[in-house]
């Protein structure tokens, strides 16, 4: 399990190869739903001091953590950890100095300098820290936006199937490839001015204070964001804006500017992803 000669880690997350065999091992010992206290006190057992609750709330999320506290949750519930079962890591090669080794530092600082600026704003999301199963669904969705590229991606279902906690894990596993993330819920059917306004400036950094005045030009302005910058919005419970007579999802009189949002996210070249979840499909003008 040791990292190869003159290499060291920056951090590494669990595969999705190692993220089933952990959970499908948890199932097995029924300790799912207290996971976190459970894997404090045999990581206790393990190595006389348990791992901190952050930590194992960090891996269990698949957020970045140190290899050797992935290994001792593997050890804690007889798991061992193979280099499958772990990927992500801001790895970099230790190389001597010289030309070679000064352009290797430049890159690590400038692939740190874009970690430590990556912004994120998980409003109202849901913990999924327990998340079990739908490795096949994260693993498409995945695909489709990090190699396919896909400028707008929807989750559609009836309700109470798993479509938020789906969305937000995919989020959460991807997040790191983003520059910008934000969550937010359609739930309380906010008008489209009021979530271009906290969109922009967000984005902005804060840093915007003359927001255009048209609803046009807010959405010409996230444009130029989402071109700029790549980001990642995930837009949840999207019916709530619709007609709850039509199967279609046809938006409500004063929510069809977001039919419009929705047809410039899929249509005009960025370099960013919309991830939308809705019961019924939302036609787009």
């Amino acid at each position: 399990m040791n990292l190869p000669v003159g290499q060291r880690s920056r951090g590494v997350v669990l595969s999705p190869t190692g993220q089933a065999k952990l959970q499908n091992r948890m199932l097995q010992l029924d300790i799912e739903r207290y996971a976190v206290q459970e894997f404090v006190r045999r990581s206790q057992l393990v190595e006389g001091q348990g791992l901190h609750p952050a930590t194992i709330r960090k891996i269990l999320r698949c957020q970045g953590v140190d290899k050797d506290s992935i290994a001792l949750v593997f050890k804690a519930v007889d798991l061992q950890l193979e280099l499958e079962d772990y990927t992500g890591a801001r790895r970099v090669l230790e190389i001597g100095a010289g030309e070679r080794g000064s352009r290797g530092a430049e890159e690590q600082r400038s692939k740190e300098e874009f970690t430590s600026h990556n912004q994120r704003d998980w409003g109202e999301a849901v913990d999924v820290t327990l998340f079990c199963g739908r490795l096949a669904e994260v693993a498409t969705l995945q695909e489709w936006v990090l190699n396919d590229k896909c400028r707008l991606v929807a989750l559609l279902g009836g309700g109470g199937i798993g479509k938020t906690t789906l969305v937000t894990k995919l989020a959460e596993q991807i997040q790191d490839q983003f520059e910008f993330l934000v969550w937010r819920s359609l739930r309380n059917a906010p008008p489209l001015t009021d979530l271009l306004d906290d969109l922009l400036k967000f984005l902005s950094s804060q840093q915007v204070s003359d927001l255009p005045s048209t609803t046009a030009g807010k959405l010409s302005k996230l444009m130029e964001y989402l071109r700029q910058h790549r980001c990642l919005l995930v837009l949840d419970n999207l019916e709530t804006l619709m007609q709850d007579d039509t199967y279609a999802g046809k938006f409500q009189g004063e929510y069809e500017g977001y039919g419009e949002l929705l047809r410039r996210v899929g249509e005009v070249s960025h370099r960013s992803c919309v991830l939308m979840g809705a019961m019924r499909f939302c036609q787009i003008q």
